[in-house]
């Protein structure tokens, strides 16, 4: 096979109002070149286990595959003051 292979992430943290910019930013710039683009979403859960960027989401011409990473803090506790166990 007579391929080049290139891989490239992009990570980045941006406020939740820019979101629907930035995925309309990706959007057009996936339309200009050949390759598949996967965008990862990282978000947080309300008190009532909503996103609070899921109507972003809606909006946008993304179709989204849910998936989920959840930390529940299982672990030693790292912040203790001294003294208490």
């Amino acid at each position: 096979m007579k391929e080049r292979i290139l891989s490239a992430i992009i990570e980045m943290t941006i406020p939740e109002k820019e979101l629907e910019r930035c995925l309309k930013l990706i959007l057009a710039l996936s339309k200009k070149i050949n390759t598949v683009i996967t965008v990862d979403l990282i978000a947080c859960y309300d008190s009532n286990y909503d996103l609070s960027v899921q109507n972003i989401i809606d909006r946008s011409k993304f179709n989204p595959l849910y998936g989920a990473k959840i930390n529940l803090g299982f672990g030693r506790c790292t912040n203790k003051e001294q003294g208490e166990s």
